[in-house]
């Protein structure tokens, strides 16, 4: 027996290793990128592939080989966004997709929309990623892909990071829909999980309870783990958004018991997090102010800035709770200063107004102008819930800095549309600003007339103390 025979030999492999140095450009492309997908299956990382499928895209576009283009661009573009060239394999990536469109190569048109997508969402820009995700997903319905519940669903989370909650829970709620109809579990539990997170968003948090716990039901029946773990985490933020604290930390104790709680930090840590919210909506503060030391630096030590900065909002408020106004102020001045290099967001702005209440509270008015003329100077708040109280407390601390003419402004705004924004304002505030502004202007009528319709409002409203104070003034 020679030693040849302990081996088998593999005709395929013997005429892929013979075309890998064939004289014909196209027989030879295509054998570079079969060798390198090949040694991609073995290694991820391995080193050649990119060569080879460098030289095989090069080849192939030269001979304006566009039925061949749409694989290769494919596996190309992805070795180079796995090594982080990312602008290198966007440029790849586009080729592929339009040289896959030329020849109606539907499936690789799809894999390049999908990897062009995937690659923006690494670059966070999240209006590109939501923007291709959405063109996969058309050309997935179209050709009637089997990925299609999969790219709706990452379509759907792309819409949810930029905030179009309308078009995401449609197609949520479309694909649950199709879930029920087909009677499969994925579209069903899919659906659910990113329906569950829009609504919170809404704050509909009731809605999202119920989205959550059929997910959660349905994937423990089919014994999908991953999924049912997702599904009970976001019926325990749900159930902290109902101010269900105890009910929150038995869905949360549970997770401390599996085996994804113990093995994912970043998963870890938000759950941490919901369990800190908890307590402190219990009244455990103190057990959670510990919590909220823990976990914010370790959001920081694994990028997760965003839930770190909730975090950060969330132990201010806890501390407010405590009335322990000096760690909350330092907090809030930390997390605005944390967002400031960012676009305004919800998250800076509620900052900035409880950072302002609490200067108030002091009398701080130089404080009070500094922290809310941000928040007046841009037009989209004024239609927020939040922002006539804003601007009177604004028309307050002018009159207390002696700018009459400020506090003036901002009082007579206050009075004309703050009602309309919020019906529970009470205008007496922005009335005894007006009152005062005329005082001193030497205008007792104007001044005495709106220091009464204030003492009414502020009667009227419960405060008692700040009606009396006018009083001596106006009556």
């Amino acid at each position: 027996m020679s030693d040849s025979d302990d081996f088998e030999f593999d005709p395929e492999e013997a005429e892929l290793e013979a075309n890998l140095s064939s004289k014909v450009p196209l027989v030879r492309a295509k054998a570079l990128r079969d060798k390198a997908i090949e040694l991609l299956h073995r290694n991820h990382n391995d080193n050649v592939a990119p060569i080879y499928l460098e030289e095989s895209f090069n080849l192939l576009e030269a001979q304006d080989a566009a039925g061949e283009l749409g694989a290769t661009a494919y596996w190309f573009g992805w070795v180079l966004g796995h090594g982080k060239h990312f602008d290198r394999a966007l440029e790849v990536h586009h080729k592929g997709a339009q040289y896959s469109r030329q020849v109606m190569d539907d499936e690789n048109e799809l894999n390049n929309l999908h990897s062009i997508a995937s690659i923006y969402k690494r670059k966070k820009d999240r209006d590109k990623t939501a923007q291709y995700f959405g063109l996969a997903y058309e050309l997935a319905k179209a050709s009637n892909s089997n990925s299609l519940p999969w790219i709706r669903n990452l379509y759907i989370r792309s819409l949810r990071k930029i905030s179009n909650y309308s078009l995401a829970a449609e197609l949520a709620r479309a694909g649950i829909q199709e879930g029920r109809e087909s009677e499969e579990d994925f579209p069903i539990v899919m659906g659910d999980q990113e329906l569950a997170a829009i609504l919170m968003e809404q704050g509909d948090y009731l809605g999202a309870l119920e989205a959550a716990t059929e997910a959660f039901n349905i994937a423990m029946f089919v014994d999908q783990g991953r999924e049912a773990e997702r599904a009970q985490f976001n019926k325990a933020k749900a159930l902290n958004l109902l101010g269900r604290f105890e009910e929150a930390l038995s869905e949360l104790t549970e997770i401390q018991l599996r085996k994804r709680y113990k093995s994912r930090n970043k998963h870890r840590l938000r759950v941490d997090f919901e369990i800190a919210k908890a307590k402190a909506g219990k009244g455990d503060r103190e057990v959670a102010v510990e919590m909220f030391k823990k976990v914010i630096p370790l959001f920081d030590s694994f990028n997760v800035r965003g839930t770190a900065a909730e975090a950060m909002f969330a132990q201010a408020m806890n501390y407010m709770a405590m009335g322990n106004d000096l760690d909350a102020e330092l907090v809030l001045g930390s997390l605005i200063e944390r967002l400031s290099s960012e676009e305004s967001s919800v998250l800076s702005r509620s900052a900035s107004v409880l950072l302002g209440g609490i200067y108030e509270s002091r009398e701080q008015w130089e404080r009070v102008v500094s922290v809310y003329e941000p928040l007046d100077s841009d037009p989209t708040n004024r239609y927020s819930v939040w922002f006539p109280a804003v601007l009177q407390s604004l028309a307050t601390a002018y009159l207390k800095l002696g700018r009459l003419a400020d506090a003036e402004a901002a009082a007579v705004t206050v009075i004309k549309t703050g009602l309309a924004v919020d019906p529970s304002l009470n205008l007496g505030g922005a009335l005894a600003v007006r009152a005062a502004v005329a005082s001193a202007a030497g205008d007792s009528v104007r001044a005495r007339r709106f220091g009464r319709e204030a003492i009414k409002a502020y009667l009227a409203g419960g405060f008692a103390v700040e009606a009396a104070a006018l009083a001596a003034l106006y009556l």
